[in-house]
């Protein structure tokens, strides 16, 4: 008789990405005692070095969060809104950006820990001191700045403020000759052949 031991289960794939140990090449923050303001300056700085979407926006911090919205013609789309950056979230994004260890005393060594709930309240409350780029606005498609300038790389726009998230994909020149452009004014007119317009003084 075959006991089920004999033939013990592999591991699942999962049990075996477990067990991959891949490089951690996040900093390290130790949580040495007496510092406070030292230590969220060193986190805001890891946040911002690793370009997570953290931004400083009207309300205070906000990050892009994408929902699921269904059109009035049923499609269902993704629409990106700026949201408030709660103390979970801010030592989630305190976790992506860097390692926190404690000394043990038990052990005389630096143990990993989870990133502390004080630290991340005053990040979310350094207003006027945050070192993260500003955002006014989400937009979903690419547009032409106040400067004249076109947005169409996504993320956040230096110039403009503006946060360029999941845009559809364009092919378009840098600087666009005046061959490019009529070969554009052709499409649009194409658009627009089922629509009764005015005489030339309409269409320009």
């Amino acid at each position: 008789m075959t006991n089920e031991n004999d033939h013990p289960e592999k591991p699942t794939a999962d049990i075996i990405q477990l067990e991959r140990h891949e490089p951690d090449r996040r900093p390290v923050v130790r949580l040495e005692a007496g510092l406070y303001t030292q230590l969220a300056e060193r986190v805001e700085r890891a946040i911002h070095a690793a370009h997570l979407p953290l931004y400083v926006g009207a309300v205070g911090l906000v990050y892009p969060a994408g929902r699921n919205v269904e059109t009035a013609e049923g499609v269902s789309i993704i629409v990106t809104e700026l949201v408030p950056v709660t103390a979970p979230v801010m030592k989630q994004f305190m976790d992506k950006a860097t390692r926190f260890e404690r000394y043990d005393r038990r052990s005389s060594q630096w143990l990993p820990v989870k990133p502390p709930r004080d630290i991340a309240e005053l990040i979310i409350a350094r207003r006027g001191f945050w070192p993260f780029p500003e955002v006014l606005g989400v937009i979903a498609a690419p547009t032409i700045g106040a400067d004249g300038t076109v947005v169409s790389k996504e993320g956040i726009d230096a110039k403009s403020k503006l946060l360029l998230a999941d845009p559809p994909v364009i092919e378009m020149a840098e600087l666009p000759t005046r061959e490019d452009a009529l070969v554009a004014l052709e499409i649009l007119e194409g658009l627009l052949v089922e629509y009764q317009l005015a005489p030339k003084l309409c269409r320009d």
